[in-house]
This record gives structure tokens, C-alpha cells and sequence, in this order.
């Protein structure tokens, strides 16, 4: 009797341990920005780069969307945050000044413009000389 007496109290320290640990855990002083990137017209734009970079102290996490043109930049520091979404054939977008709390998750989301098209043409000449003739 005295030993599952003194194992059932055992048992009920190893719960409480585990429960207060995870509790802990859960108290994270940590944040998440997460967001979706889409083009104007609401189609997803998969493999966007994707930079969040806070203010304050200048480091710059870098992520890409996934194929239904989510990201999600996990474990930040509260602060203000600048997102900014890069994809070639596309303008930047850029947020600026989004405040981000600890324990908070905080969305992100982004409509890209086509970008103007640019051509580069180069031009190369030689000259003849009038005189070898």
C-alpha cells in the first residue's frame, strides 16, 4: 500500500512538471509574421522572396512563398518590422512600421504589381577606314 501510495504521488509531480514546462513554453517573448502573396488579379505568386527585417536592429530574415504563396517568419524579436516581397517580373511591395508583439502572430499579406518590362540593347559598330581602300 505504502509503495502505490508513494508512486501515485511520484506520478502526480512527473504531470505537473510536464504541464508547468509546457505552459512555459507556451509563454514565448517571441513573435510570427505571416502573410500571402497574391497579384493583382488574386492569383497566388509562388516562390516570392520575401524579407522581414526589424528596424531597430537591422537583421533581416529572408524566407520564400511556398506554392500557394504563403510564408511564414517564425521566432522575431518584438519590434517594427519592414516586409518587403521581391519576385522578377513584378514591383517590390514593401510595409513598413508593422509592429509585431511578443507571443503575437501578425499577418502580412501582399499584392504584387507586373513591373514594367525593361530591354537592354546593345550597340556595337566598328569603324572602316576610308584611307584602306
Amino acid at each position: 500500500m505504502e509503495f502505490s501510495r508513494s508512486f501515485l504521488k511520484a506520478a502526480q509531480w512527473v504531470c505537473l512538471t510536464v504541464f508547468l514546462a509546457a505552459f512555459a513554453l507556451a509563454q514565448s517573448e517571441r513573435g510570427t509574421i505571416t502573410g500571402a502573396v497574391r497579384d493583382q488579379s488574386g492569383a497566388v505568386v509562388p516562390s516570392a522572396s520575401v524579407t522581414v527585417t526589424n528596424q531597430a536592429t537591422n537583421v533581416a530574415s529572408h524566407v520564400v512563398t511556398n506554392d500557394a504563396g504563403e510564408f511564414t517568419v517564425p521566432n522575431l524579436p518584438p519590434g517594427q518590422y519592414l516586409v518587403r516581397v521581391d519576385k522578377q517580373g513584378f514591383r517590390s511591395s514593401e510595409e513598413r512600421g508593422l509592429p509585431l508583439d511578443a507571443a503575437q502572430t501578425v499577418r502580412a499579406d501582399a499584392t504584387l504589381q507586373v513591373g514594367s518590362s525593361t530591354q537592354a540593347i546593345e550597340v556595337q559598330a566598328a569603324a572602316i577606314s576610308l584611307a584602306d581602300r
